[in-house]
């Protein structure tokens, strides 16, 4: 029988839990993540916050910025946020691109595995700065329907800006709402079809500023408006990448990925055996999508 009186063993004691050690600890488990997470944040804190002082001193706004006051401003501020974030909205669900850069060294820096969590964060971003331009917009139109005489109800409603506008707000809203944890686990499928109403979305900011409702002093006063797609295009060709090898890869392996065996443990913890086809590797990111 092992004496550890006479042990080194003896002399271990349970390492004792300072402040810097459980630092180390969250630092190890969760702290990359949340650092980055409250970075990104900051970050559009800061470019909101730059864009509301750079349209409000900025010369070749002024005209809008007297007739309408803070809404003009919170309303371009947050239209700027939403071109950054809906920009990079595709990129953290490029999961074969996501996994090639997770085999990099870039992976110890930057936390990958959170790509999907990413995601979601952006998404809700893009439903916060929507809500904002879209209420800031609601005071521009009735303050432009007054100084030009016209109905307040048309510049709401049938004008291309105010269209799009709206077709952009509930395509956020319902992407959000079935979006939700819940809602997605219990209807998966609704969810995945109607996330697709992305394309609609896309298609709509695409020509949504071409309509000039915010006119700057001097001429070409909507030069810069449809521009949106100079912002999507680098996102949107990795994406459709993304779409094909999937397709590419799900045709050539349908017939070879069999289920061989499904076991229900304890704890409606679900166990799915796979035939493994020929040539397979395994990849740190793999995953198989069960319908």
């Amino acid at each position: 029988m092992l004496d550890l009186k006479n042990s080194t063993y003896a002399d271990i004691r349970p390492r004792k839990r300072t402040v810097w050690h459980r630092f180390e600890l969250w630092m190890i488990n969760d702290g990359k993540m949340y650092t980055y997470f409250g970075f990104w944040i900051i970050l559009e804190l800061l470019l909101f916050s730059l864009a509301l002082v750079n349209y409000r001193y900025y010369p070749l706004w002024q005209n809008m910025h007297t007739l309408l006051g803070g809404s003009f401003m919170s309303a371009r501020a947050a239209a700027l946020a939403l071109h950054v974030n809906t920009a990079l909205v595709l990129l953290p669900i490029c999961r074969t691109v996501i996994s090639w850069i997770r085999a990099t060294p870039l992976n110890r820096i930057i936390p990958f595995d959170h790509a999907l969590l990413f995601h979601k964060v952006i998404g809700y971003s893009i439903m916060l700065f929507t809500l904002i331009h879209a209420g800031s917009h609601y005071r521009n139109y009735y303050l432009v329907a007054k100084a030009y005489d016209v109905p307040y109800w048309r510049m709401l409603f049938t004008t291309g800006h105010s269209i799009t506008g709206h077709i952009m707000m509930f395509v956020m809203i319902i992407m959000s709402v079935t979006g939700y944890s819940k809602i997605r686990r219990k209807h998966f499928n609704m969810f995945w079809n109607l996330h697709h109403l992305f394309v609609v979305y896309f298609a709509c900011f695409s020509i949504h500023g071409g309509f000039c409702l915010l006119k700057s002093n001097l001429p070409p006063y909507c030069s810069t408006g449809a521009a949106f797609y100079k912002y999507w295009v680098f996102s949107g060709v990795v994406y459709l990448f993304e779409r094909l090898s999937r397709e590419f890869r799900a045709n050539r392996r349908a017939k070879d990925m069999r289920i061989q065996k499904v076991i229900l443990h304890p704890g409606n913890v679900m166990e799915v055996q796979f035939h493994r086809p020929r040539g397979f590797k395994g990849q740190a990111g793999q995953y198989a999508f069960l319908n």
